[in-house]
């Protein structure tokens, strides 16, 4: 009796060459397991989309294997990962005045709560805001203009200022944890950065444990090793080279 089994694998054609353009592990297991499984005794067909017009319809591959090519869609290559041309979603609330003949005033309803304190930008557009500004050291210019050319969204400098200090408030709670933790730490690696705000000179120390890290920003900038006060009382010092510092406990250094 003749033992025929189908594999669907809509995008892994077991014919790619392994790390090619769109091909990888996936490819690789679905022309394994066709091999094996006709070393059993059964005839395969591995149907899969056919991303080439030369490609034939039916093209068998070895002994007891056919690679049956279905035209879903057109015959080229299909991106896997990418972003929705505009992803901005605007929502308006609106709140309807009702008129009250008792005391002759006009009452508005007032909003949710998530709703007032989130303000113009959601959050969503906060944090890409806030990961531009803080992680990518974008400046504001830079980022109005990328908010404009690549999501469509005009937003003022002023507007932008509040979303990073919005975004600022609701991170001091963790960022105080974090400081309050790493005098504990029992080896701690220390380096700092130069950079300036507004045009004066201040350092950036960023303090690293085996899983807490942060930036602390100090002013002015000395040309001494400094430590933050919070650490002062349990570090006896601090080791400075050219390319490190680290925190010693115990004797100063």
């Amino acid at each position: 009796m003749l033992r025929k089994i189908a594999i669907v694998s809509d995008h892994a054609s077991p014919l790619a060459a392994a790390g090619g353009v769109d091909s990888g592990g996936q490819n690789i297991y679905v022309a394994q397991v066709a091999r094996n499984l006709a070393e059993l005794g059964y005839t395969v067909d591995v149907f899969t989309r056919r991303d080439a017009p030369d490609q034939p319809e039916v093209q068998p591959w070895g002994r007891g294997v056919r690679v049956v090519h279905v035209p879903a869609g057109p015959p080229r290559f299909v991106q896997q990962v990418d972003i929705r041309p505009a992803p901005v979603v605007v929502q308006e609330h609106r709140g309807a005045a009702v008129w009250c003949p008792r005391c002759c005033k006009a009452h508005q309803p007032p909003f949710p709560a998530a709703v007032e304190a989130g303000g113009l930008v959601g959050p969503r557009l906060t944090t890409l805001i806030a990961y531009l500004k803080g992680v990518c050291h974008a400046s504001f210019s830079t980022v109005r203009k990328f908010l404009k050319e690549v999501i469509g969204l005009s937003i003022s400098r002023g507007q932008l200022a509040k979303v990073v200090a919005k975004a600022s408030e609701a991170l001091a709670g963790p960022y105080a944890e974090l400081l309050a933790e790493l005098p504990g730490q029992g080896v701690l690696n220390v380096d700092e950065t130069g950079h300036k705000d507004k045009g004066r000179a201040m350092w950036t120390w960023c303090f690293r444990a085996g899983s807490p890290s942060m930036a602390s920003p100090v002013k002015p900038r000395y040309p001494r090793p400094w430590s933050p006060s919070p650490m002062r009382s349990k570090c006896a010092g601090i080791r400075h080279s050219a390319s490190k510092t680290t925190r010693s406990r115990g004797s100063q250094r």
